[in-house]
């Protein structure tokens, strides 16, 4: 991965979002808003999870999900180490 993939990958620019928006609304959904913040943390989370269920990078990990504010998590986290 060249250096500017990596500055465009889905994980920078959330991590991106965090630094300069942090409280700010990232995802709407239902009514319901999850701010940079809570989003980045969500994916953190969840990548500990992936993590402790055994899956390394360069995994291959499936998902079949509805458009929601969860579902964009595990889409972003699929680019995390």
């Amino acid at each position: 991965m060249t250096t500017l993939e990596a500055a465009l990958s889905p994980l920078a620019l959330v991590a991106r979002g965090v630094r300069l928006f942090g409280a700010r609304a990232a995802l709407r959904d239902d009514g319901a808003t999850t701010t940079y913040e809570e989003f980045g943390g969500r994916i953190e989370r969840l990548a500990g999870g992936l993590r402790r269920l055994g899956v390394a990078p360069g995994d291959r990990v499936a998902l079949l999900a509805p458009n929601t504010a969860p579902a964009h998590s595990l889409c972003a986290r699929r680019c995390h180490p």
